[in-house]
């Protein structure tokens, strides 16, 4: 069984391309003295500072599933047919990184457990999908990969660094669907909280198509201005051995 990623290739490049991401992110809302700040003349030579040593205009805060009885019970358990909000914030901000590790019985969780997006309060979910098919996993079992935007690591560990803006709001909610209870579901969403945006951010990510309950095959990402962000491949073959 393989995962292949029209978009993401595992290389040498991933970590530079990711901190240039991360990078970009940081040096979204600078004011505009911190702005001004990056370039100083220095004789004929001008001296552009990178966007982390700029004096920036946000509040970087998190959100995630921590015991909130002061213990260490850092996961929600959700019963069958239970709906959990892991995120909600007023805007304007973006979500800069979420990770997911999930603990439950049945083999395929990852197609059980629904991902739902609200942006800006809108009633329907800009982004439908189950839990596994986000973070690129569409045949419902976990493979390790490595790439700039997403993940899985060796202990089951799902991360996405896609930035997604929010006006007014967001709110994440994650379901399960499945025929069993999934023990444990643990969150961490990271974010930043800014003044305004500038006009040329882009809006929050979206995702086309229906709920897919069947291993999926092509993924379309973009954004709600219509900028096409990704595309996830999944395929899978069986080999048959034969004698020699």
């Amino acid at each position: 069984m393989h995962s292949g990623f029209s978009f993401l290739r595992k290389s040498q490049g991933t970590s530079k391309a990711r901190r240039s991401f991360l990078g970009g992110i940081a040096g979204l809302w600078a004011t505009q003295a911190g702005s001004n700040a990056r370039a100083q003349s220095v004789g004929k030579d001008d001296l552009r500072l990178p966007a982390y040593a700029v004096a920036q205009n946000y509040q970087s805060l998190k959100q995630s599933s921590f015991d909130r009885a002061g213990g260490n019970a850092d996961r929600w358990p959700l019963a069958v047919g239970e709906t959990k909000e892991v995120f909600q914030a007023a805007g304007p901000g973006v979500i800069s990184h979420i990770w997911f590790t999930i603990a439950a019985p049945t083999t395929y969780h990852l197609k059980e457990i629904v991902l739902r997006m609200y942006w800006d309060g809108q009633a329907k979910p800009s982004v439908e999908v189950p839990v596994g098919d986000f973070f690129g996993l569409n045949l419902g079992q976990y493979n390790i990969y490595q790439s700039a935007f997403l993940n899985c690591s060796s202990v089951k560990a799902l991360n996405c660094y896609f930035a997604m803006p929010f006006a007014k709001s967001a709110r994440i909610t994650v379901t399960n669907e499945g025929a069993k209870p999934v023990s444990a579901f643990y969150s961490n969403i990271d974010y930043q909280l800014v003044p305004s945006f500038p006009n040329t951010a882009s809006t929050s990510m979206h995702n086309t198509g229906s709920l897919h309950r069947m291993p999926r095959f092509d993924i379309q990402v973009h954004r709600r201005s219509g900028t096409w962000m990704a595309r996830i491949t999944t395929f899978s073959w069986k080999h048959k051995a034969q004698a020699i």
